[in-house]
């Protein structure tokens, strides 16, 4: 099966998606998608899903509308804002609560991957900003794509409100692929 090929390596850390670019990567394997409700809806995943079907291979995806900001987030925008010569966001203070946000993870079909982030957040109407590389732990993709999994209930984000798995959308069988994420953690 494509799970147990993916799963030959196994890897070492675990790091949140980034939108850190690689140039010399060619065609993308795993990609997060993050928006607010405004520019995105649970409508337009689903028409993505259907429209690119023969590309994802897995996908994902939550509501994320109980996230609070931290000292991190609070410290992120002072930083931003002076860097960018404009005031702070008011509403960036630990223990507010965010926009309610998606984060959509997919893992595409190895024939059918996308050459590019631009391409795949067009194909949700959004920024490319908004497409983000997975930055996991090293190893297999099966391994990466269940540590995106993880953090879609921020199980690996322990200081995060943790989401119910009844609350995620898959197209597999998402509590399965979260019992081996743990087990290899335990």
């Amino acid at each position: 099966s494509l799970n147990g090929k993916l799963n030959n390596i196994v890897g070492a850390s675990i790091a949140r998606p980034t939108n850190e670019r690689n140039e010399n990567f060619m065609t993308i394997s795993i990609v997060e998608i993050v928006s607010d409700t405004a520019h995105l809806s649970k409508q337009k995943i689903h028409e993505v899903i259907k429209e690119h079907e023969d590309k994802i291979l897995y996908v994902s995806y939550i509501l994320h509308d109980k996230d609070k900001y931290t000292v991190c987030d609070e410290e992120r925008e002072e930083e931003r804002a002076a860097k960018e010569n404009r005031t702070d966001d008011p509403n960036v203070k630990a223990g507010n609560l965010k926009k309610p946000h998606y984060h959509v993870m997919i893992l595409f079909a190895e024939k059918k991957r996308p050459s590019s982030f631009k391409t795949i957040a067009n194909w949700f109407g959004l920024d490319e900003n908004c497409a983000n590389k997975c930055n996991s732990r090293k190893g297999s993709l099966a391994n990466k794509y269940d540590d995106m999994c993880a953090y879609l209930c921020h199980f690996n984000a322990e200081e995060k409100h943790q989401y119910d798995i009844s609350e995620v959308w898959a197209n597999f069988d998402f509590n399965a692929r979260i019992e081996r994420w743990k087990s290899n953690f335990s």
